[in-house]
């Protein structure tokens, strides 16, 4: 966020010291050496997998189907599930905000919701939950998460698919599983409520078939 008040303050440099015409040719020099250094020496970081992942649940999910993420970039998943505009039917749900309460950062300080494993294993099937796509080890030192990933590892769940993610930069998410319920799943339209404290609000929808 500090980068264009950074090129803003020396776009005003340059005009507080140059002839007009001159800081002008000198603001387009600089920003077009910028922009060919960037492209020449700076690739920007890239994390791949994702667009597999989005691929396999876009190719597998049923219709109208609830699916439920857990892992560091549901932001990368998301996106690349939107991308496929014929699947626009299906729900995901983040796992660590059905289990979490997170402010802002996990390093603010963490709620949770104290559940056990069965009850956890009764909110996925209530809800409906078809797929599981998980980072595994993902936040698994909170009880709370642990519990949950027992929960995939139970009888109740098999491992359909895995993922390796890669990437240009440092990242934790090494891989990706996905997962499906052994028993039959109840696709019955239902509310969620979701509490967001960074924005200090509530928010209320459904999920599932109509």
């Amino acid at each position: 966020m500090i980068s264009f008040p950074l090129v803003l303050f020396a776009l005003i440099v340059l005009h507080r010291f140059l002839p007009p015409r001159l800081a002008q040719l000198a603001a387009v020099t600089l920003g077009t050496g910028t922009f060919l250094y960037s492209l020449v020496f700076s690739s920007p970081p890239v994390v791949s997998g994702y667009q597999a992942v989005a691929d396999y649940v876009a190719q597998h999910a049923r219709h109208d189907a609830v699916v439920v993420f857990s892992g560091y970039r549901d932001g990368n998943f998301v996106f690349d599930l939107r991308s496929h505009e014929e699947r626009r039917d299906i729900s995901t749900i983040r796992a660590d905000k059905l289990l979490l309460r997170v402010a802002v950062e996990r390093e603010r300080g963490v709620g949770q919701a104290d559940l056990d494993e069965e009850q956890i294993a009764a909110f996925l099937r209530d809800f409906g939950v078809s797929l599981i796509i998980a980072q595994p080890g993902f936040w698994e030192d909170l009880s709370e998460m642990a519990r949950f990933s027992a929960v995939l590892h139970s009888a109740k769940f098999k491992r359909i698919a895995h993922f390796d993610i890669t990437g240009t930069v440092a990242h934790s998410d090494k891989s990706i599983e996905i997962y499906k319920p052994t028993y039959k799943v109840d696709q019955t339209r239902r509310a969620l409520r979701l509490e967001m404290p960074i924005v200090g609000d509530t928010f209320r929808g459904t999920v599932g078939s109509h």
